[in-house]
């Protein structure tokens, strides 16, 4: 959409726009450098660079709340309105002001040329705080990661028609030819994403002849990831053709996915028989194998239900790039937002479910009211950039996706080393589903089922290569509520369980704040759910913490799983052979650990918990119905778990059930930290309180304070 800049816009009257347009060098072939070109234009190099190009004041014109009518501020207006919050950017300026930018500095970019951006800033302080000194920084990485900032880019038409530079014009309808150019790409050039996939038989969409059809051999087809919201689910008839009223979302899909010149369409809702419990838990057990076998997943980030549809169809069209004429030789085109922004705070992406339904496929692309996202295992595409733009845009690190970004389906596992690191992404991949919300509680493991194979299988497929290290040829990996640990005939017992343990040593980055869910134990993150979600600004995955901690010493000799009355040790081996959707999930863990008299932690004037009486100790509770009051009140026990890094001792925090003695739910952790001599001093003393002092420890058969105390052991059934 081309406008021509207001007349009567006495503001934008002020600027000078052939000076601005000029202001760096927009042809690199000359001999000359740009930055020489730029300095006889009476620019410092390092001062543009860090402090931009001052322009024009704007005083306080667009912290209005009403729009300006002119088409160039109210470009700017918008800019301002998705500024960061104050206390982040800008604290204590009441004015903005208008700078130039090197596009090729803000953006790396490496193609020829260079353009001048406008943005607006905040301007000189007028309170007692200085503005931070990484303000402008700070602009520029939201810039330059595109998470919502909209800026200006000023055009010299000695490059007719408006060379945009990096950046495309947003039409109204989506550019399917564009988006089918990048999937060929990816077909053509990336072999990690061109795996080949055994999708399961499977009911798919006709779009060509609005029907259901079922597969029993490999099809090409896209699938879609949605919110549902409130809207109840279609229903297919006898004749298994599609009904007449369906949601918006699925009839866009459906137009989308002929244009990009495919057939099928799998949809859960449609595809997936919601009166068939059996079937349906079938396919569920299966979603790693469903999102990974579609050739593109089409992602509805915009709306909340399935009314809203995809904008860029013909059925919801988007608002067209602007383009202001601002002289015969100057032209303005007002950039389209980054995708990362609408992405981050759609309610896609707060939804548990979709969370696997990106992460398992091997290319999405996304919807959102502005534009069109692609990404695949290895590149980044959207429409209001160009695929040269930036150096990072084939850096698959930068994705705009929060949480996500294909680099988990992109691992490779050659040694132990990489292991473990296929285990810190397992957890990581907890802790971004954690944040995320459910409509039903009992469907917290169904929607993780996905990620849980997927993981499994990148280490199975590993194994088939021969060069992978000969320590994890027989490795398996297995999970029991969401908690990840391998198991090899070649380990040790004590590794397996020390892997297992660390799983289960996650805890909160705020406490008090969880509630049980009574469908899962509580020894494991799925059976929890934040009542009050702390204020996190940039890191809504921070509610949890699941890293894998090193513990040097593992104070639990014996870990069983209770399955229906039947106990399995941690190292067995179990028959898997049969559907993996009714391999059941333990009921109980029993533990043989030590349980620590009541009176060892004490809380001592001054607001601090000791052990001891010497110790200084971290008690961090999980339940809004569990406080510090319980342990005063001797409501709530300890027990001896583990030693971390050398210098701290950790111990679970169990709450006594009624379901039988000695059966406890887990209700927080106690950290004791000590170094070096200090912790030797500690377990003497710990061995005093719970064996007693008459029980001394025998150096002339090798017995110490650890071994003394691991003869105190009891059985407990945490449940």
């Amino acid at each position: 959409m081309v406008k021509a800049l207001d007349p009567d816009c006495e503001w934008c009257g002020q600027i000078d726009f052939e000076w601005v347009a000029s202001l760096f060098p927009a042809d690199l072939k000359s001999r000359e450098s740009p930055w020489v070109l730029s300095r006889r234009r009476g620019l410092d190099r390092e001062k543009a660079r860090n402090e931009g190009v001052f322009v024009l004041g704007a005083d306080r014109r667009f912290r209005t709340k009403e729009p300006p009518r002119c088409s160039f501020c109210r470009a700017l207006f918008e800019q301002r309105a998705r500024w960061p919050e104050p206390g982040r950017f800008g604290r204590g300026s009441t004015t903005d002001e208008l700078r130039a930018y090197s596009l090729r500095d803000v953006f790396q970019a490496s193609e020829e040329g260079d353009q001048t951006i406008l943005v607006l800033v905040p301007g000189p302080d007028s309170g007692p705080k200085p503005r931070p000194n990484d303000s402008i920084h700070t602009l520029k990485m939201r810039l330059r990661f595109s998470d919502g900032f909209r800026f200006v880019l000023c055009i010299g038409s000695d490059r007719s028609p408006y060379y945009l530079a990096s950046h495309r014009i947003i039409s109204r309808r989506i550019d399917t030819n564009l988006v089918s150019g990048w999937i060929r790409e990816c077909q053509r050039s990336h072999a990690k994403c061109n795996q080949p996939v055994m999708a399961p038989s499977l009911d798919l969409i006709n779009c060509q002849q609005d029907t259901i059809v079922t597969t029993r051999r490999p099809r090409q087809y896209v699938a879609l990831s949605y919110v549902w919201g409130n809207t109840r689910p279609c229903r297919i008839g006898p004749d298994r053709r599609l009904p007449e009223l369906l949601p918006n979302v699925i009839k866009d899909a459906i137009q989308v996915t002929l244009s990009l010149g495919y057939k099928f369409l799998w949809v859960d809702q449609l595809c997936v028989d919601q009166g068939d419990h059996a079937r349906k838990q079938a396919q569920i057990s299966q979603m790693d194998l469903i999102y990974a076998g579609a050739q593109i997943t089409l992602v509805a980030a915009a709306g909340k239900d399935t009314t809203f549809g995809l904008p860029g169809t013909s059925r919801k069209p988007r608002a067209e790039s602007t383009m202001v004429t601002a002289s015969g030789r100057v032209a303005l085109h007002v950039a389209t937002p980054g995708p990362g922004h609408a992405i981050e705070n759609s309610k896609w992406a707060s939804r548990g479910w979709t969370y696997q339904e990106c992460l398992l496929s091997r290319r999405v692309l996304i919807f959102t009211e502005e534009q069109a996202y692609y990404e695949c295992g290895c590149m980044v595409r959207r429409e209001g950039r160009t695929a040269r733009a930036t150096s990072y845009e084939d850096n698959i690190q930068q994705s705009a996706i929060p949480s996500i970004g294909p680099l988990y389906a992109a691992v490779t596992v050659q040694d132990t080393r990489d292991l473990d690191m296929l285990l810190y992404m397992y957890r990581d991949c907890v802790k971004a589903y954690f944040s995320r919300e459910l409509t039903k509680e009992e469907d917290t493991m169904n929607a993780f089922m996905g990620i849980d194979n997927k993981f499994k299988m990148i280490l199975r497929n590993a194994q088939s290569n021969t060069s992978i290290s000969p320590s994890l040829v027989s490795v398996e990996l297995r999970s029991v509520w969401g908690l990840p640990y391998p198991v090899s005939p070649a380990f040790d017992p004590g590794v397996t369980r020390r892997m297992f343990i660390a799983g289960l040593k996650w805890t909160w980055y705020t406490y008090g704040m969880a509630q049980r869910k009574p469908q899962y134990p509580s020894w494991t993150w799925a059976g929890w759910t934040l009542v009050k979600k702390p204020s996190i600004r940039y890191n809504q995955s921070s509610f949890l913490r699941v890293n894998s901690v090193y513990l040097t010493d593992v104070f639990v000799p014996e870990i069983r799983f209770e399955y229906d009355g039947r106990l399995v040790a941690l190292h067995e081996v179990w028959d898997e052979s049969v559907d993996r959707l009714y391999f059941s999930q333990p009921s109980a863990l029993l533990l043989d650990v030590v349980l620590v008299p009541k009176g060892c932690l004490r809380f001592m004037p001054g607001s601090r918990w000791s052990f001891l009486r010497i110790y200084s100790a971290d008690v961090m509770l999980d339940a809004t119905d569990v406080s510090q009051d319980d342990f005063r009140r001797g409501r709530l026990e300890l027990c001896l778990f583990g030693e971390v890094y050398y210098d701290t001792l950790s111990f679970l925090v169990l709450r006594p059930t009624p379901m039988g003695s000695y059966c406890y739910e887990r209700a927080g952790w106690v950290h004791v930290r000590k170094r070096g001599p200090d912790m030797d001093s500690l377990l003497e003393k710990l061995r005093n309180e719970v064996c007693g002092p008459e029980d001394e420890p025998d150096s002339s058969n090798g017995k110490g304070d650890i071994e003394a105390i691991l003869e105190r052991a009891t059985t407990i059934r945490l449940v």
